[in-house]
């Protein structure tokens, strides 16, 4: 008889565990990479990783991304991501990417759910898979899906389909492998390693550099002030790509704040606070943006000038952020971490 495996808890534990369920304003639905590294990491049974963690391992907040002929170049953020979650959670995953090949994505998701953990699946959106059926006939297998975050695929979801989303899409597929409380990162390393790459990204991003940073965030505003430029190109723009970034500037924002607690150089202490209000800020302006727009009426210039202001005062906060990093880098921090 060919073999089943549900992890029958994983439901319950999601709805406990993922935080958009409780406070819409945390902007959290939409870090799909993030909240589900995050919950597959919980559910792992390591209690002491926030979300901020994750998020600042992601990369996904580090520097503004532009790029209206592919949107989905924002996932060149994740370049040196594995290290830098090592650094920032001490989680490590079984991670691999089979190139549109649907069995060997099923031979990965029966390894990681028989191993007791729920396992992400991704690229170019998100899902957590939690359980599977299978077959004697390939076409009778199944997998069980929660994707709120990305994917169509909900609830039981038949092979044909899951088939179809991996030759689509060349999906990854990834499950909490071991955690190593020792190789997490002090706030001393967190500011000589993480910090100068955030910085560096602004000009030097691993992607295209031009799509990238301040710079782009400057592009994204002028085209969006371009009476040229039809409503349908800034409706693509503002959905997927746009909220993921919203969102990881709050929770950027709520790392900084917890680093600034683990530091005793009370000028860097002062400087990492000012990080955190100024990527809080930033992520709340780009929500006013988000909810106040106007596709109907978007060839009104007027309106459509008022509406990016919003935009505007989040490259000012944008701007803060990476200035106070970029001092807090050329001070010599105490190395008497917390």
């Amino acid at each position: 008889m060919k073999k089943k495996k549900i992890l029958t808890d994983a439901i319950d534990f999601i709805k406990q565990n993922d935080l958009s369920e409780k406070d819409d304003d945390l902007h959290c639905a939409v870090i799909s990479f993030t909240i589900c590294q995050y919950l597959c990491i919980r559910y792992a049974g390591i209690k002491d990783i926030s979300l901020g963690d994750v998020a600042l391992a992601t990369g996904d907040g580090y520097a503004f991304t532009y790029c209206p002929q592919n949107p989905y170049i924002l996932y060149s953020c994740f370049t040196n991501f594995g290290r830098r979650r090592l650094l920032l959670t001490g989680c490590s995953f079984d991670h691999q990417n089979n190139k549109q090949n649907p069995e060997k994505d099923w031979n990965h998701l029966v390894k990681g759910i028989n191993s007791g953990q729920l396992v992400q699946i991704n690229g170019p959106e998100e899902g957590i898979i939690f359980g599977y059926k299978d077959a004697d006939d390939i076409n009778d297998r199944k997998i069980y899906f929660i994707s709120k975050w990305g994917p169509n695929l909900n609830g039981i979801v038949s092979w044909e389909s899951f088939k179809k989303l991996v030759q689509n899409n060349g999906m990854g597929i990834q499950f909490f492998k071991e955690y190593n409380a020792s190789l997490r990162a002090t706030p001393y390393d967190i500011i000589k390693q993480i910090l100068p790459v955030i910085v560096d990204w602004q000009e030097n991003h691993p992607g295209k550099s031009e799509c990238f940073g301040l710079k782009a965030l400057q592009q994204f505003i002028a085209d969006l002030l371009n009476p040229s430029i039809p409503a349908k190109y800034n409706e693509i723009y503002n959905c997927h790509p746009f909220i993921y970034q919203e969102a990881a500037r709050y929770w950027q924002g709520q790392f900084f704040f917890s680093l600034a607690d683990r530091v005793n150089d009370n000028i860097i202490k002062h400087e990492l606070m000012e990080v955190g209000k100024a990527y809080h800020n930033a992520s709340e302006e780009m929500r006013k943006f988000r909810i106040n727009n106007i596709w109907q009426e978007w060839d009104n210039q007027p309106k459509r000038e008022k509406i990016v202001k919003y935009l505007e005062a989040a490259y000012d906060q944008e701007k803060h952020a990476i200035d106070k990093l970029t001092k807090i880098t050329t001070i010599n921090p105490i190395r008497s971490d917390k």
